[in-house]
């Protein structure tokens, strides 16, 4: 499936804010069914929500222990350039 420059740029803002979510929550971790409702809530698929976390997990970006996400050092450096990207409006590939 190929996805158009705004679709990709929805989805790192998406990314985006999942990464500060449990970047806030800290050395505790951010609970992942909480993070489950608040995508949820905005129309996210149990499905979606679990290759998003997979894929974060999978690239080094977070942490799952018992029930909770934290951030990685890589998931800290990748925020940022999320940031500059949604600044700027341009997609960038993780």
């Amino acid at each position: 499936m190929n996805l158009t420059k705004k679709q990709v740029l929805a989805v790192q803002k998406v990314g985006l804010a999942v990464l500060e979510a449990i970047q806030a929550a800290g050395e505790l971790g951010a609970p992942s069914g909480a993070l489950y409702a608040a995508l949820q809530h905005q129309g996210c698929t149990l499905t979606q929500y679990q290759s998003l976390t997979g894929s974060m997990e999978r690239r080094g970006f977070v942490i799952q222990e018992s029930d909770c996400f934290t951030i990685t050092t890589t998931g800290e450096h990748f925020i940022s350039q999320l940031r500059r990207t949604v600044a700027m409006e341009d997609p960038v590939e993780a």
